[in-house]
């Protein structure tokens, strides 16, 4: 069975009627037919029944579906990115290592300040990255610069950013009142580090000087409970300056003076350089701008909404039972889904568990771990899981900036906050124009509403052509329609037609889940 048979399949699944396929497929019945029969006559059973009602999938089809599914789109990334890579631009989907080394900027910077791409995190658990990275389950493994002191010749490392170190404590410390300190103020504390041979060379740094002084030292895995826990002990944190403490349990952020700094960046094969050089150059330019610029709050909530769900994933691979629950109601109390909670948090975790566990790389008592602490997740989430499904969502989203508007960070956190309130969103990307916008609510019946974002007032004419590409083709009246960006305005938005205009991105997937959940 080969790509196109496959396609055919597919769509005859969603559309359950031969006459529909051949239209949307531009091929007739009868050649439609012949293809079926090929394909059952290849795989030795019935795939599709058929009666005078319509077309379904058999017990043998359906169990076919997904892998089907699948294959065609790995298949059409692998070609998007292929064209992509041959013409020097980038678009497609990139997968990206990480594991509990993994800085949260690292993470927040690959699913906010790039559109063109598309990055899958992959939690590496126990698993040696470089192997995944032979075996191309990964294109980038998301380090630092020391963690490449052992590592083959057949490796590169590409720099994207530096990340300083800085120290957290209560309020009420005695170092509260300092506006930065020096490793020498740390001496006598309790002082929680990221662990020794982790990836970073600055943490080894201030853990030898502090040891040789006899100064008590824990470890320190990134998450919620981490930090509430070494307050608890009566310690002081130090981590990357760009780590957000919950703004529920309030910390003091101190510059330490003398720590040296991590560099962070991408490992990568040697053998891909030619591929991946136009991605990491973009990477890298993007990176340099955003480190130029102060970060908004809505920015920052979507940082903390990404390291949240990487949180949720590695303290369930790590069977992390006394830290999840605080994790989980952390997410809840940052307006996160309970079913985003569940599916990006517990059950990638699970999956990254399960793959370790049947490649033979962790003990049963490891996989019992993760389990039971799903479990004591699951306890929280159930009763908010129950109210969602009272109200679920209704349709899919789509997102894109107006023709003529490159600026797309604003977008791209309205994409995430929406994500987390367990909304399906098609990014189009930026500059789309509006025949796109046309021509994909035409092809998803699913999809009821359209955000526009728009930075520069010169282009709100174009704002004005999508919803009136949309009145043309028919489509108006089955989406709602929201605008917002530097440039957009309520009564800009009235003017136009729109049905809602909203200032920041967490008031946008407020919105949205108010439009899709009427």
């Amino acid at each position: 069975m080969d790509i196109s048979q496959m396609r055919m399949m597919l769509v005859l699944a969603e559309t359950k009627s031969i006459t529909t396929t051949a239209k949307k497929l531009r091929v007739t019945q009868p050649a439609l037919t012949y293809q079926l029969k090929v394909i059952e006559n290849e795989l030795g059973f019935k795939v599709f029944n058929r009666t005078r009602t319509g077309t379904s999938y058999t017990a043998e089809g359906a169990f076919l579906h997904e892998t089907i599914k699948q294959i065609v789109s790995e298949y059409d990334e692998a070609v998007r990115l292929a064209r992509a890579m041959s013409k020097g631009s980038a678009t497609g989907t990139i997968h990206v290592g990480i594991n509990d080394c993994s800085r949260d900027t690292i993470s927040f910077f690959l699913n906010v300040a790039q559109s063109t791409l598309s990055f899958t995190l992959i939690p590496c658990g126990s698993s040696d990255p470089v192997k995944l990275l032979r075996e191309r389950v990964i294109d980038l493994w998301s380090t630092s610069e020391a963690s490449m002191e052992n590592l083959p010749t057949t490796l590169r490392f590409a720099e994207l950013t530096e990340a300083s170190q800085s120290v957290f404590v209560p309020p009420n410390h005695r170092l509260a009142n300092m506006g930065s300190v020096t490793t020498n103020d740390l001496l006598d504390e309790i002082v929680w580090l990221w662990p020794r041979g982790q990836a970073s060379a600055a943490s080894n740094h201030i853990r030898d000087f502090l040891e040789a002084n006899n100064t008590e030292v824990e470890d320190f895995i990134p998450g919620v409970p981490a930090i509430v826990t070494a307050f608890a002990a009566d310690g002081i944190v130090v981590f990357d300056d760009g780590y957000l403490p919950p703004p529920s349990h309030a910390a003091k952020q101190l510059a330490l003076t003398d720590a040296k700094n991590d560099v962070l960046g991408f490992v990568y094969l040697a053998s891909q350089e030619k591929l991946l050089k136009p991605i990491i150059k973009t990477l890298q330019e993007r990176i340099a701008y955003a480190d130029s610029r102060p970060s908004s709050p809505s920015e920052q909530a979507a940082e903390r909404i990404v390291a949240l769900l990487d949180d949720i994933s590695s303290t369930v691979r790590r069977g992390g039972m006394k830290d999840i629950v605080p994790l989980i109601e952390y997410g809840l109390e940052l307006g996160v889904s309970a079913h985003h909670l569940l599916n990006r948090g517990l059950l990638a975790g699970m999956r990254a568990t399960s793959d370790v566990y049947r490649d033979g790389e962790i003990y049963m008592s490891e996989m019992m771990a993760a389990v039971s602490t799903t479990n004591l997740a699951m306890e929280v989430l159930q009763p908010m899981l129950a109210i969602e499904d009272e109200k679920p969502i209704t349709g899919t989203a789509v997102i894109g900036t107006v023709l003529g508007d490159k600026h797309d960070i604003g977008k791209n956190l309205v994409r995430i906050m929406m994500e987390s309130r367990d909304i399906e969103v098609a990014d189009l990307g930026i500059q789309v124009p509006p025949e796109a916008f046309v021509e994909h609510v035409r092809n998803n019946a699913k999809c009821n509403l359209v955000l526009i974002s728009v930075s520069r007032t010169d282009l709100l004419e174009n704002v004005r052509d999508t919803i009136k590409a949309l009145k043309k083709a028919k489509l108006r009246d089955q989406v709602f329609v929201m605008i917002g960006g530097a440039a957009a305005s309520q009564e800009f938005a009235d003017e136009i037609g729109a049905d809602a205009f909203t200032l920041s991105a967490e008031d946008a997937a407020a919105k949205a889940h108010e439009l899709m959940s009427l």
